[in-house]
């Protein structure tokens, strides 16, 4: 990719901005995520994988390691995912969904008229019709469910702030246009005691410092969580020590692993429009605004919150395996996502009606990673590599696709509605490899010099730059099973940077489900300390730091809800008091 990633700075994340998509990973995911036999697998040849689902047991002299007790495996990460959410579609099936999470999903009333014609094509291809792409089986085509709640977008700051009205509880202070620059790490102990941090309505005085009196827990996302561990000393020690940053912690794998998932896109123009197409870029300007059809879709929205305006500018979507899964993963890598019709990203100024399929690759092979800019400025953007395309297979993987997708677009019922392709163009055959695989690795400006580097079409679902796993095993581990930083104390990561891989699917939910389990790791260690048992060691078994959802554990010392997690800001004897947003999971 050529240029800069896109990073929300926002009370809710990527939630407030994504295309709200509610999609889990697949068993396969966290299979893999707990595999240590990578050794024959050529998928891992070069990278070794932690593994996420083990009980560790002590013997006389060793460790011995059980996959799939407790942990990450699938059964244990889908009471999580079911915790997080209120479906609106399938609240009866219990096992599978939850009907009382604070997050809203479902599907969109609206459907775009060419999605029944895109779910006969994928009949036609052997591609069976899947009513819910989160129950575990994925493959194939249907419409999508959605973070939406009454028509309007339900990001994790609306479900867990607003509507539980979390924020406005005592323990806890929400610090708009605030940047943290700095963990504060006691050097002796090598314990995590604060985070530093300056205001945008303050910026010519120096950092605050919140000062932690039990843990610091970081959310910052698989780019900023290892610049601000880098800044803060605690990552590869070769690179700090270039950069005149004291060493608070040697971890090699801090800003390492770093996963996103690169797309391509086939395009058309449709003639005949199929009956109640509205464009959606034909309500754009003011003046298109008063069109009779835009004001009667805009009314339908601003009084039901339904129709065309209450979409999230998806129409439907499918899981194809590619061969190089097939051969390497066994899941579906390949999802294609249906844009509305009329609807085109880049060409929002056209009149044209067309269609767009995106085929985006989850699970691309090619990693990279996340380095500080040759600077101890906190306020610098990091310098970010992906590495898009570095393995053959990825361009192998997309290559398919494209051809497939192509081959669905040639029968009928779906080519009666295409008058031309417009992306890659007619001018690039399904026969011309080479051609394809330029457009696909460089998008649709793929004539490129030296001087002018491709731009490959990318969706930002960055993860995997913490990786959890065991240490013992994997160098490049930077977390252990309970999300705890494995070479400093207090402090925890719960973001996408701790997924040893992207999941098969959009990543939010997963970011979400990592977040509810982080706040079930918090209240049991909460637990432990106010019963004078200390925190749960490391080395000790995990599973008692796992247990299942639901089960808190009993002590009589649990803190009132008016006790914070936080001290005060080290700012002056008129410092304001700071709790930390991690107290209300201590006493929820």
């Amino acid at each position: 990719m050529n240029g800069t990633a896109s990073i929300a700075k926002v009370l809710g994340g990527c939630g407030v901005h994504n295309g709200m998509l509610y999609l889990r990973g697949v068993p396969e995911d966290f299979e893999e995520w707990g595999d240590y036999n990578t050794a024959s697998t050529p998928l891992f040849t070069n990278h070794a994988h932690a593994c996420f689902i083990m009980l560790l047991k002590y013997s006389e002299n060793h460790l011995s390691t059980q996959l799939g007790i407790d942990g990450w495996d699938w059964d244990t990460v889908l009471q999580y995912y079911i915790k997080s959410e209120n479906n609106a579609d399938f609240a009866g099936n219990t096992s599978v969904h939850g009907n009382s999470g604070p997050m809203g999903v479902t599907k969109v009333d609206s459907i775009d008229p060419m999605a029944a014609v895109f779910y006969e094509a994928c009949n036609k291809s052997a591609l069976a019709y899947q009513d819910d792409f989160n129950d575990g089986n994925r493959t194939g085509c249907g419409q999508y469910q959605f973070n939406i709640r009454g028509g309007m977008r339900d990001s994790a700051a609306a479900a867990y702030l607003g509507r539980t009205n979390a924020s406005s509880r005592p323990n806890l202070t929400i610090k708009l246009g605030s940047t943290a620059t700095k963990i504060e790490v006691e050097a002796n102990s090598t314990t995590a005691t604060g985070v530093y941090y300056s205001s945008q309505f303050t910026p010519t005085w120096p950092d605050y410092l919140v000062k932690a009196k039990y843990e610091v827990i970081l959310t910052a996302g698989a780019i900023n969580t290892p610049k601000l561990l880098l800044l803060s000393g605690i990552g590869p020690a070769e690179d700090l020590t270039s950069l005149e940053i004291p060493v608070t912690a040697d971890i090699p794998g801090v800003g390492n692993n770093l996963h996103d998932a690169p797309m391509t896109q086939v395009r058309w123009e449709i003639a005949p429009p199929p009956p109640g197409v509205l464009p959606f870029n034909a309500c754009k300007t003011a003046a298109q605004q008063l069109r009779p059809e835009c004001v009667a879709r805009l009314e339908e929205y601003n009084t039901n919150r339904s129709g065309q305006f209450a979409t999230p500018g998806i129409s439907a979507g499918g899981f194809l395996v590619s061969p190089v899964s097939k051969a390497l993963l066994g899941k579906p890598d390949i999802q294609i996502t249906v844009l509305p019709s009329g609807q085109s990203w880049e060409v929002v100024e056209s009149n044209a009606t067309v269609m767009t399929w995106t085929l985006t690759l989850n699970n691309a092979l090619s990693h990279g990673s996340v380095k500080l800019n040759n600077t101890k400025d906190p306020y610098a953007a990091p310098l970010s590599w992906a590495s898009y395309f570095e393995r053959t297979e990825d361009t192998d993987a997309l290559l398919w696709a494209v051809k497939q997708v192509r081959g669905m677009a040639a029968v009928a019922p779906l080519k009666d509605y295409l008058w031309r392709e417009t992306l890659p163009g007619p001018e690039i055959s399904t026969s011309n490899d080479t051609a394809l695989r330029e457009y696909i690795r460089c998008g649709p400006n793929f004539v490129h010099t030296a001087d002018v580097p491709c731009d490959t079409m990318v969706v930002n679902h960055f993860a995997g730059t913490c990786k959890m796993g065991d240490p013992y095993v994997d160098p490049d581990t930077v977390v252990d099973p309970v999300l705890r930083v494995t070479k400093v104390k207090n402090l925890r990561v719960a973001d996408a940077s701790v997924m040893p891989n992207l999941p098969s699917g959009n990543p939010h939910a997963t970011v979400v489900m990592v977040a509810e389990r982080a706040a079930e790791f918090v209240l049991q260690a909460h637990a432990k300390r106010m019963a004078g048992s200390g925190d749960i060691e490391w080395s000790h078994l995990w599973k008692e730091a796992l247990n299942p959802v639901g089960q808190k554990p009993a002590t009589p010392n649990t803190p009132k809800a008016s006790t914070g997690l936080f001290g005060s800001i080290d700012r002056g004897r008129h410092a304001p008091r700071v709790w930390s947003v991690w107290g209300k999971l201590v006493n929820r």
